[in-house]
């Protein structure tokens, strides 16, 4: 009879261990990936503004130069 509740005794506490043991892992498994989640997405929303910036100073050099053809074209100062 003791051996039957010593037994028991230790399944029981064989079961509550591994389910905090796995608790705690896919706590931290979790916080983890959140981490690496934030990362990810300001490293994108960086790389996006810089495209966004780009595609900015790109655009005022292309209307400047199509202003400037536009004004030599009609034989007006350019202002240069």
């Amino acid at each position: 009879m003791l051996q039957i509740g010593a037994t028991s005794c230790f399944t029981f506490f064989m079961i509550d261990h591994s389910s905090n043991a796995a608790r705690e892992f896919s706590l931290k498994v979790e916080q983890r990936a959140n981490e690496h989640t934030g990362e990810v997405t300001l490293a994108l929303y960086n790389r996006l503004q810089q495209e966004r910036d780009n595609d900015r100073v790109e655009m005022k050099a292309f209307v400047d130069h199509q202003i400037t053809l536009r004004l030599l074209k009609s034989n007006l100062p350019t202002g240069e």
